[in-house]
């Protein structure tokens, strides 16, 4: 508590900057440790892998019509997720009154939930640089 009372006298602006950094930290951390365990696990790669082909193969086609549709079914895999979130969180505070361990892994699943929704959707950017990966190769081919 007494790190608290320190950082709570602190000015706001500081204040401020420590929590959006220990946010971006808990974030990319979280990120990372969902990929690895993934991973690891292999759990889902193959359903990663052919999204991961379609929305490919969407972007390289240029056609809006199918590009609106991958995007639409991938935020479709993220809100099925965030939904798992918000039931491990409904439900842990539901239970936390009787067993207050409950409302701790609550948090966490959804924590853990919000995460995998988080990887199902992934920035469009690793995309364009999936694309660009794939097309170096051909333009060095073509220089020789």
């Amino acid at each position: 508590m007494d790190i608290v009372n320190q950082i709570l006298s602190w000015p706001a602006i500081v204040q401020g900057a420590i929590g959006s950094g220990l946010f971006w930290l808990v974030l990319h951390l979280g990120q990372k440790i969902t990929k690895i365990s993934q991973s690891l696990l292999g759990r889902h790669r193959h359903e990663v892998d052919m999204r991961d082909r379609i929305i490919i193969a969407a972007l390289e086609s240029q056609d809006i019509k199918q590009i609106s549709t991958v995007l639409s079914m991938g935020s479709f895999f993220g809100i099925h997720y965030i939904f798992k979130a918000l039931i491990f969180v409904v439900l842990g505070l539901c239970i936390q009154n009787i067993i207050p361990t409950f409302g701790t892994i609550g948090y966490v699943g959804g924590l853990v939930y919000l995460f995998l929704g988080l990887r199902a959707c992934p920035a469009l950017e690793s995309y364009s640089n999936k694309i660009s990966k794939k097309e170096e190769p051909k333009v060095e081919a073509q220089e020789c």
